[in-house]
Parts: structure tokens; C-alpha cells; sequence
């Protein structure tokens, strides 16, 4: 995303006295080492999370470990979990430049169960309508009660940006024999692509599979690509698909969805086993935080030119669109959106 090229002069950005919100599965371990007492759980939340902590790095994480930089390393990061989010969103989104307390951007790596989901045992559990190779998921693309509650919110603070993981639902295809559930909490029973509904990533040719939140028209859906640097250079060029997971659009109303794409391909973050260990992960979660890290430069570099100003929501949100680096068919695409974020351009 080229946030490290604004990090030195003549930028000289790091997202210093900004804070990025977080809403995730449950608490970050504050305590890792690369937070240095900038990130707090503020929901009162216990319990912690391997992948509300992963995420918070990927945005805010110092440096300790070269390898697992965050996006913006002197940021602030505020933890949720992600019950109660809508109206937690609503007391912490800003709605006009400077408004004390308040939040411009957060990041948001979750969604709901759609279509088939990875559980286990039995392997995969289907959410959709009908059990027979006839089944489909209506939620995928629909503009649904969640999305719109979204976009309300958003219309509602206009300096508050939201950015959403597409989701990784183009990876959820059962394997003929496989034991898998026609319903949630149903009985096992052995799938057979002919008799049952088809995978995600095979219905439509994986297309349509973004569903819920990450459908709102005001939010940042972002896409999963591999990390875009070749030689310690950064290199768009060799990107030439999105992940085998990452989840596509359209809407079923035609918009563009995922919006962008970011790095969601093995990335090296904090872990939450110890204040001085790192894991690896990928998925469209690590993805949006990567996009999310990013845009906070964008808002922190603005704060330091000019005082008292900030960019609304849809002024960042077609900033990091008009200055991606275009990926796939020329022009926005239901698999890159409008391409790759570009912080420096």
C-alpha cells in the first residue's frame, strides 16, 4: 500500500496522535511489546483475541520486529468486540472536523455466516436456502437490513469511515465425501456436489459471494491480494489475481464491491501468546486492517498540514479509490474493485 514511503521526510508520517478504531472478536492484548501502552480495550472486554490482536498489529504495531511494522506505528488503537458495534460505532464515529473523543476510521474483520461455512466437524455447514444442487444464498450481494443500517450510520457522521473485510467465502467449497451440515446444529450427512448446494467459489464462478455489512454503499470493502513488492520494491505489476479466497462482488444492484484491495497474504503481526511473539495469517482480515492502517496516514498527514479541518468520509473514501493502482480488466472490477491502495499517490 506504499505506507512505508510515508514514513520518512519529506512526509515524515506515522499516524501519531490519531486513533484507529477496532471492532473484532474480542480484546487485544494490549501488553505486546510493539503497542507501548497505545492500544486500550474500551469495552471493558476480558477475554482476548489471536485475531482482534493480529489485526491491531497490522495497523499500529511499532516496529520492534522490523518484519511486523504496522501501517501506521505511532497510532493509537481503541479495542471493541464486535457485540454491540452498531451503537458503539455510533458513539465514537465523528460527525464534523476535531470532534473530541471521536473516531475518523475503523476497522472491521468480521461478518455473518453465509452461504457455506468452514466449521469442522462436520467440515462444512451450509446457511443458504434449499439443500439440493439447487440451493443458492440469497445473502450474497443482497442489500440487506445490515448493510443498511451501516450506511445509515454512516450518513449520520459524515467524518467517519468504515472499512470492512470482503470476507474469504470463495474458499468454502466441500469436497465431494466430505461430512458437512445442511443446517446450523443439523445432522451430518456425506456431501455430493450433484444432490447438494454447490460450493461458494463455485456457484457463479465465485462471483457474488460478498454478503451483510460489507455490502454498505459508504464502507471500504476490502479485497485480498499477495504483498505487491518485489526487491524491496513496491511492484503492483505482479499481482495478476486476487486470493483464491478473497471474496467477490457485484452487488446484486451492480455497484462495485470489494472497493480496493490490500496485502492479506501471510502477514507477519502481533500474537497474542506472549508480549513478545508474532504469527503469520491470511484472509480479507488482514487485508482491510492493512487498508485501514494505511488511510490513517492519510488522515494524520492532513491533521499535520492544516489545523483544525479533516477529511468527510467520502472524501477519503474516493482519495484511496481515484489513486489505487488499477488491477485486472481496465477500470473497476467486481475482483479488484479499483485496484490496489496507493498511500503515496
Amino acid at each position: 500500500t506504499a505506507a512505508n514511503l510515508l514514513w520518512p521526510l519529506p512526509y515524515g508520517v506515522t499516524g501519531a496522535g490519531g486513533t484507529v478504531g477496532v471492532w473484532d472478536e474480542a480484546a487485544v492484548r494490549t501488553t505486546h511489546q510493539e503497542f507501548g501502552g497505545r492500544v486500550a480495550v474500551k469495552d471493558g472486554v476480558v477475554e482476548l483475541s489471536a485475531h482482534s490482536t493480529h489485526v491491531a498489529g497490522t495497523i499500529g504495531a511499532a516496529g520492534a520486529d522490523a518484519a511486523a511494522k504496522g501501517m501506521a506505528p505511532a497510532a493509537y488503537v481503541d479495542s471493541y468486540d464486535w457485540n454491540y458495534d452498531l451503537s458503539e460505532m455510533t458513539s465514537r464515529g465523528a460527525s464534523y472536523p476535531g470532534e473530541p473523543g471521536m473516531l475518523y476510521l475503523s476497522n472491521h474483520s468480521y461478518g455473518y455466516n453465509a452461504g457455506w461455512v468452514y466449521t469442522g466437524t462436520p467440515a462444512y455447514t451450509w446457511y443458504g436456502s434449499g439443500t439440493t444442487a439447487a440451493g443458492y444464498e440469497d445473502d450474497f450481494g443482497k442489500y440487506n437490513d445490515a448493510a443498511q443500517e451501516i450506511d445509515e450510520l454512516a450518513f449520520d457522521l459524515p467524518y467517519y469511515l468504515m472499512f470492512w473485510a470482503a470476507g474469504n467465502d470463495r474458499a468454502n467449497n466441500p469436497a465431494n465425501g466430505s461430512s458437512v451440515a445442511l443446517s446450523a446444529g443439523g445432522a451430518s450427512v456425506t456431501y455430493d456436489s450433484p444432490l447438494h448446494p454447490p460450493g461458494d467459489g463455485n456457484y457463479k464462478g465465485g462471483f457474488d459471494t460478498i454478503s451483510y455489512n460489507a455490502l454498505a454503499k459508504n464502507v471500504v470493502t476490502v479485497g485480498a491480494v499477495t504483498d505487491a513488492v518485489s526487491g524491496g520494491l513496491r511492484a503492483p505489476s505482479q499481482i495478476t489475481s486476487t486470493l483464491y479466497f478473497s471474496s467477490w462482488g457485484p452487488t446484486d444492484d451492480g455497484r462495485v464491491k470489494p472497493d480496493l484491495v490490500a496485502n492479506g497474504y501471510s502477514l507477519r503481526s502481533t500474537s497474542l501468546d506472549a508480549d513478545n511473539l508474532y504469527a503469520y495469517s491470511s484472509g480479507t482480515s488482514m487485508a482491510s486492517p492493512n487498508a485501514a492502517g494505511t488511510a490513517h496516514l492519510l488522515t494524520s498527514h492532513l491533521a499535520a498540514l492544516f489545523t483544525n479541518t479533516a477529511m468527510r468520509a467520502s472524501t477519503l473514501k474516493a482519495l484511496l479509490i481515484h489513486t489505487a493502482d488499477d488491477l485486472g480488466n481496465p477500470g473497476p472490477d467486481y475482483r479488484f474493485g479499483w485496484g490496489l491502495v496507493n498511500a503515496r499517490a
